[in-house]
Formats: C-alpha cells, sequence, structure tokens
C-alpha cells in the first residue's frame, strides 16, 4: 500500500496531522496541541511537535523551543519511540537531539556533534583521537604521589611527536644531575624544610658521595673520610669528571665544617683506587695568623731565608751570625759578640766578650737624662755627684758660703816646709799661712803661723806683732802667767 503523499505542508509544520503506514489518519487521531501527547498517543504514527518550556524530557531535551519529530511504535510515550528534537533558541542554537523509548524506559537525549558544536567542552567522548585510542595517552588527573620518586618523565624524544618518557636516573643525567645518586630528600623525610636538593642523608661516607657524582651533597654523624675532627657536620660540593664505585674517580670535592669558612677543605681524586690526594684546607683572613699552621712561600714578598729562625743560628755572611743565647739575642762578628735581653725578671742587660764598650757619640741619655763620661764633665757641666772619691759632699768645707767644722776633726798636714792651708784677703796683697816655712817672709805676707814642734807667729818682714783683746781684760801666757804690754804695767802690776 503506497501512502498518500500530503499536499498540506501544515500538516507536516505545525503538528495538525499524521501520516500513516496506511494512508492519512482520520481526524480523531490528529494531534491538536503545542506537545506531544503523554496518554492516548496515537500508535505506529509520524507526530511533529514544536513547544517550549516541557520539563518531561520523554518530550523534549529541555525547556527551550525544539521543532520535534516523534515515530512510535505502539503508544509513542509508554512503549517504543524514536525522537528527533532540533533545537531553535537558547545556548546550542541548531544543535541536533534524539531519544529513544524502549518499553517505556526513557534511554536519555544524545546530543549529536558537528563542526559548530565539537571542540573544547562540547562533552564530545570520542572513540579515536587523530585515530588513537584513549590508552594511547596520559591521562590527567592521575593519583597525586607525593614522596614517591617518580619512575617515568615523559617528553618528546624524537621528531615522530609521540610523546615518550625515561626512567628517572636518564631524566636526572638530562637534566643536568647526577645520574649516581637513587634516592632523594622527599622520600627520606617528610619535612619539606629538608628538601633543598643535597645529595646524602645521615653518616654517609664522603668518598661515597663523592662517588654519587657532581652536585651539593651534606653528610652529619662523625662521617669516615671526613677533613679533620673540628665538626661531626659537613656540606660541599663534587664537581665529578666520573666515577665507578667509590675508588675509581675523577673530579675534586670541597667541604666545610658546620658551616664555618675557617675549616674549609679541599681535595682531588685521579686514580683508579687508592685514596686520591689528601684533604688540603683553604686559608682565609678568618684562619690565617699566629697558629693556623699556614706555610707561605713568602712574608711581605721576603722568603723565609731573609729571616732569623727562632728555634736556630742565622748565618748573614761569614764569621756572621744572629742566634739565640743564653738568655737573650747574641749577634756575632769576627771579632766578637754581643748578647742583648733580659737575664731575669728585674733587668735588660748587654753583655759582649770583649773588655770595653765603644759608643760612637758624645752624648747619651738614659730615659731622657743626660749621661756623663770624660769627654762632657767638669766645669759647666750640670754633673751632681753623689761623692767625690767616695767622700760625700757633706764631708767638704764650703768656699762660697758660711760653713762648721765638725768638733773634734783632726788635719793632717804634708812634712814638708810648705803650708798646709793658705788664706787670702780678698782684696789681694796679705795671706796667712798655716804650717811650713817656706814663702812666708816676703813682704806681700802680712801674717804667717807656722809649727814645727814649736808654735810661731811670725810677721812680715819689718812688720809688727799686734795682740789685741777688744774685749777687755788680761792675756795670759803658758797658764797663769800674765802678759805684760804698756797697757797693764806699771805700779802694782806686779811685773817684776
Amino acid at each position: 500500500n503506497t501512502p498518500t503523499i500530503p499536499t498540506n505542508n501544515n500538516q507536516l509544520t505545525n503538528g495538525a496531522g499524521y501520516i500513516t503506514s496506511s494512508g492519512t489518519a482520520n481526524q480523531s487521531n490528529m494531534v491538536t496541541g503545542s506537545a506531544f501527547a503523554t496518554t492516548g498517543s496515537p500508535s505506529s504514527v509520524l507526530e511533529y511537535q514544536q513547544a517550549s518550556s516541557i520539563t518531561d524530557t520523554k518530550l523534549a531535551p529541555s525547556g527551550d523551543w525544539h521543532n520535534s519529530i516523534r515515530m512510535g511504535h505502539g503508544n509513542p510515550y509508554s512503549y517504543y519511540s524514536n525522537t528527533i528534537a532540533i533545537r531553535m533558541t537558547g545556548s546550542g542554537l541548531g544543535d541536533l537531539y534524539t531519544q529513544t523509548i524502549s518499553n517505556n524506559n526513557a534511554q536519555g537525549w544524545n546530543k549529536h556533534w558537528h563542526n559548530n558544536n565539537d571542540g573544547s567542552g562540547s562533552g564530545l567522548d570520542a572513540d579515536l583521537l587523530d585515530g588513537n585510542h584513549a590508552s594511547a595517552f596520559a591521562l590527567l588527573g592521575g593519583t597525586d604521589h607525593l614522596r614517591s620518586i617518580p619512575n617515568r618523565w615523559f617528553a618528546t624524544a624524537d621528531a615522530d611527536n609521540n610523546i615518550d618518557y625515561y626512567q628517572h636516573n636518564y631524566a636526572k643525567a638530562h637534566l643536568g644531575n647526577t645520574y649516581k645518586y637513587t634516592t632523594s630528600r622527599p622520600t627520606l623525610t617528610s619535612d619539606s624544610n629538608y628538601w633543598v636538593g643535597s645529595l646524602g642523608w645521615g653518616n654517609i661516607d664522603l668518598n661515597t658521595i663523592m662517588s654519587y657524582g657532581s652536585g651539593f651533597w651534606d653528610s652529619w654523624g662523625t662521617p669516615a673520610n671526613r677533613p679533620s675532627t673540628y665538626s661531626t657536620h659537613w656540606n660541599g660540593f663534587n664537581s665529578m669528571h666520573y666515577t665507578n664505585g667509590a675508588s675509581y674517580m675523577h673530579g675534586m670535592q670541597m667541604a666545610m665544617g658546620a658551616g664555618n669558612p675557617s675549616y674549609t677543605y679541599l681535595r682531588g681524586w685521579w686514580a683508579n683506587g687508592g685514596s686520591g690526594y689528601s684533604w688540603q684546607r683553604i686559608w682565609t683572613d678568618g684562619n690565617d695568623g699566629s697558629g693556623s699552621g699556614l706555610d707561605a712561600d713568602t712574608v711581605d714578598g721576603i722568603q723565609a731565608s731573609g729571616f732569623v729562625n727562632q728555634n736556630g743560628t742565622y748565618t748573614l755572611a761569614s764569621g756572621y751570625s744572629v742566634a739565640q743565647g743564653d738568655w737573650g739575642l747574641r749577634n756575632t762578628t769576627p771579632s766578637g759578640w754581643i748578647q742583648l735581653g733580659p737575664a731575669n725578671t728585674s733587668h735588660a742587660h748587654i753583655y759582649t766578650d770583649r773588655s770595653n764598650f765603644y759608643f760612637n757619640v758624645n752624648t747619651l741619655y738614659a730615659l731622657g737624662n743626660l749621661m756623663w763620661t770624660s769627654a762632657n764633665d767638669g766645669a759647666g757641666s750640670g754633673l751632681d755627684a753623689d761623692t767625690v772619691d767616695g767622700i760625700q759632699a757633706s764631708s767638704f768645707l764650703r768656699s762660697d758660703a758660711d760653713d762648721t767644722v765638725t768638733a773634734g776633726t783632726t788635719y793632717t798636714f804634708p812634712a814638708s816646709d810648705s803650708p798646709a792651708i793658705i788664706s787670702t784677703r780678698g782684696n789681694g796683697g796679705a795671706s796667712l799661712y798655716v804650717g811650713g816655712w817656706s814663702g812666708g817672709t816676703n813682704s806681700n805676707n802680712i801674717h804667717r803661723i807656722s809649727s814645727s814642734s814649736n808654735l810661731h807667729i811670725d810677721s812680715a818682714a819689718n812688720g809688727n806683732l799686734y795682740l789685741n783683746y777688744y774685749r777687755g781684760g788680761t792675756t795670759y801666757i803658758g797658764g797663769s802667767n800674765v802678759a805684760w804690754h804698756a797697757g797693764n804695767d806699771g805700779s802694782g802690776s806686779g811685773v817684776d
């Protein structure tokens, strides 16, 4: 049976009619509303609707306006049907949706993709992508492995544009890190403050650390082969050319003890086996100086041969030397030696094997005070000696001031005729001689007193002798014998 093709377009465009497999449907079976019927729908017919604000998902994919065609078998709503809906309004204008109801079970609306609605955010779940299944791709959103060491690193290694992978150690080597170190800080501790990029953890032999290859390292707990016993914690770095085990290495290693730059050491290794070169301390302005052990080539550009060795003799030239003596510095020449220094805690000393000291200057000072010699003593020198020939100044009579002779002082004159004491008047002329005989008879001498077992009072030639006693009284001679003179002779004087 051939169906009659409708000539009225409204039969297909305005939801006003049906077409059945056997011809035009009766008017009583036509759908006259805007939406498909949910009950009493005609069986096995082709339906059309245009409607909006439909919330029943058996009838439309959303509440937007849709042009829909439903093809049923039995009751299309509650038994079997397929519906095609094209969106007229809202987002996704022109998108095509289909849904199958099977034995009253709606299978859900399926969106059909085209070149205007595919792509990012479309929800399209394709079977293939550029001919490859999803299994050919790495999936985003895998498990966060946190501290686990990755066993694969992904990258493109050739021109085929495939994403290739590398094992962990190979990936590190390509990134410029060492292949030899197979662990990492995140796998050793959960404290991220230690995730600083260092090789080693805990007590690791520094030879073993050197075998790890190039990189910064950390070892503590008194590690073996450390540079010194200064510290139990050492940090440093390796710069390696080649390593094969802990004794076949080519490169260098630097270490610092507990972060102190004064304890920085360097060593190298360039051999198959053995122990490499010994640690050598690096000198800085923080650890040089006295007691440092620094053996410099020169001091201020001068070789050690240019200095005196305190533990031995320094030879200057033939016959000349400077050496440590008994208690000071001994300077020796072909003519003898002189030794300088304090021999005890009280004084500084100058010793020599020569019989004399010779100073080639005339004026010497001690603590700013002039020292006298035979070249600068004498009159006007200012020398204030403590004694003269061992005699204190108090033992001498002053000639420029009044002075007193100590009672009982004895003066011994020379055994000759020369006077012992000569006293001359300030205006010259007459003198008084005491002791001796000579020189007293000339006319220039007014008085002379000499003694030669006898006491003599002599006047000068042609002179007179006066005995004056201005306070009055009697002059006695030989004890109680009155000396008679013109002033006391005469009557009653007793002169016989």
